[in-house]
């Protein structure tokens, strides 16, 4: 049986060969992609465009298939369905693909299209279709590259850093006053010299003051954290206090990673001193979901 795993983007689920890798996305809300590959070839891609009413689905598949026929050299292709999936299956320019859409109750459309190294995998085509789903939850949801991430709905995805060995996302809000950043970082035994506590506090954005840190036991994670206060991005000159900084970091005992969240936020927000380990950004199974320092 082939071993999967989840993957979250933009609130939409999906489980895929965990061999295959995102290997192109798109940051947009509305409308984008994400693109998995294998070791050799792209595998699927996943569509997504925000639209006010339901299409009609058989007409856009026969619209697509015409425009196909002009373009391109089209043989083979018949219609298939998979459950709520609707498509069809086709060689085109000798890549054989079966492409299928899905309309979803958040008035998406969504346009799957698999490309297949030889032959058609029906069985894995019904387990991802059957895995995907919209993630509605109180925060936002995000799972790729290893990153397992909750933040705040009204924060946007601002970038996306991907390289060799390291994952790096930050969120911030529309007027520049909320800043969270996400990271994991590989090969640690050749570029980090310094015990993690001192890694974290030279992460420490410029104006940080009233700094506290401390240690944390989390079962077998030692997590270390900054609680402190920073100006406002937007207005620096106003009151030192007008911003809070909170950042954790830990390395995963599992996978031996080195894992950081950092949070900007207003000082008047009502919280508890709670770690953003577990909470906010997850590195594996046995992470905790809660923890207070």
């Amino acid at each position: 049986m082939t071993k999967t795993k989840d993957i979250i983007w933009r609130e939409l689920a999906i489980s895929v060969p965990s061999e295959w890798e995102i290997l192109q996305f798109s940051k947009k809300e509305e409308n984008g992609f994400v693109a998995f590959a294998d070791r050799y070839q792209f595998r699927l891609e996943l569509r997504w465009n925000q639209l006010p009413k339901k299409p009609n689905l058989e007409h856009m598949i026969q619209d697509n298939l015409a425009r196909i026929r002009k373009k391109s050299t089209l043989t083979g292709d018949r219609l298939v369905n998979y459950k709520n999936w609707q498509g069809f299956q086709a060689t085109i320019n000798q890549e054989l693909r079966t492409h299928l859409v899905y309309w979803t109750d958040d008035q998406r459309l969504i346009e799957t299209t698999f490309i297949w190294p030889d032959k058609v995998d029906k069985g894995l085509i019904k387990k991802l279709t059957n895995s995907f789903r919209t993630v509605d939850e109180e925060h936002q949801h995000w799972k790729a590259f290893g990153l397992d991430i909750n933040t705040q709905k009204d924060l946007f995805l601002d970038s996306c850093k991907i390289q060799p060995g390291s994952a790096k996302f930050l969120f911030q809000d529309k007027k520049q006053l909320q800043l969270e950043i996400y990271e994991r970082i590989g090969l640690l035994d050749q570029w980090l010299k310094k015990p993690v506590n001192e890694w974290l506090k030279l992460q420490e954005p410029n104006g940080v003051n009233n700094q506290i840190y401390k240690e944390t036991a989390i079962g077998n994670h030692r997590v270390f954290s900054v609680r402190g206060f920073i100006s406002a991005m937007s207005f620096p000159k106003w009151s030192k206090k007008k911003n809070r900084y909170w950042a954790d970091a830990w390395i995963c005992p599992e996978d031996k990673r080195l894992y950081h969240v950092s949070r900007i936020f207003s000082a008047k927000e009502k919280v508890k001193d709670e770690l953003l380990f577990g909470q906010y950004l997850r590195c594996c199974e046995t992470a905790s979901v809660k923890g207070t320092i």
